[in-house]
């Protein structure tokens, strides 16, 4: 059987939205700080064995501009039998300046893996973020 009889596209709608800002080296966590910066992502169409890119949407709400060092992605499990374990996403690292009330899209790999069960069929993964940010 090829891969496309046996396996359906998998409902990748990998919902989540998180605000965690590090400005000047201390923490912001959302409960304390309403202008955290925003990141938000969202991929769809996986296939089990087949990486693609999760598009996360970084939004400095600041009135100065930030370099966003790093954006850690948690994931959930989708279902029962369908464990976070079957996506392999990477987390960002590296030094993106953002304008000051600007946004920009990050990308970084993502694939649910060959291995994954059927209980993963047409599940969605719920992802969360956190990112760390210094004035720029």
């Amino acid at each position: 059987m090829t891969m496309s009889s046996t396996h359906r596209r998998i409902a990748g709608g990998l919902i989540g939205l998180a605000f965690l800002g590090a400005l000047g080296g201390q923490a912001i966590h959302p409960a304390q700080a309403a202008d955290a910066f925003h990141i938000r992502g969202r991929v769809g169409g996986l296939e089990p064995g087949v990486a693609t890119m999760l598009v996360l949407r970084v939004r400095n709400p600041y009135r100065f501009p930030i370099v966003v060092r790093s954006i850690r992605v948690t994931v959930s499990d989708a279902a029962r039998g369908c464990r976070a374990s079957n996506l392999d996403v990477s987390n960002f690292s590296g030094h993106v300046r953002i304008g000051s009330r600007r946004m920009v899209r990050l990308r970084v790999p993502i694939m649910l893996l060959a291995t994954a069960p059927q209980a993963c069929f047409g599940e969605r993964f719920a992802l969360s973020y956190a990112g760390k940010a210094i004035r720029s």
